[in-house]
């Protein structure tokens, strides 16, 4: 059984990675925010079944449909939440990182010294 305390660190972990969103909508930043603490909820689902309801389903769906979430604006977002987690952590490093994540933070500094 999942309790208040549960989702509260379930949902932390989504505001970490995607409160710093490159868009300028609050309104977009909730619905992805939410969007993704209801996909993670019920990984395996389809996205209605993960859903409460059929309003949100329809509601995730137009969010996909949102031309200003972009995958490298999702990725920027999501390589900013580990490189601040890095500099957080006691000892300065992380043990694991994915390889996609490091890839993508190798070619934002290449694109930054342009």
């Amino acid at each position: 059984m999942t309790t208040l305390a549960d989702t509260t660190v379930e949902t932390n972990w989504i505001n970490r990675e995607f409160k710093n969103l490159g868009i300028r909508c609050g309104r977009t930043i909730k619905r992805f925010i939410k969007t993704m603490g209801t996909l993670s909820n019920n990984i395996q689902a389809s996205i209605l079944g993960a859903s409460e309801n059929v309003a949100e389903a329809k509601a995730i769906y137009n969010m996909l449909k949102n031309e200003t979430l972009t995958e490298p604006l999702i990725l920027a977002s999501h390589c900013k939440a580990t490189l601040q987690q890095i500099k957080e952590s006691k000892s300065g490093r992380v043990s694991k990182m994915s390889n996609f994540t490091l890839q993508f933070i190798e070619q934002q500094k290449k694109d930054t010294l342009k």
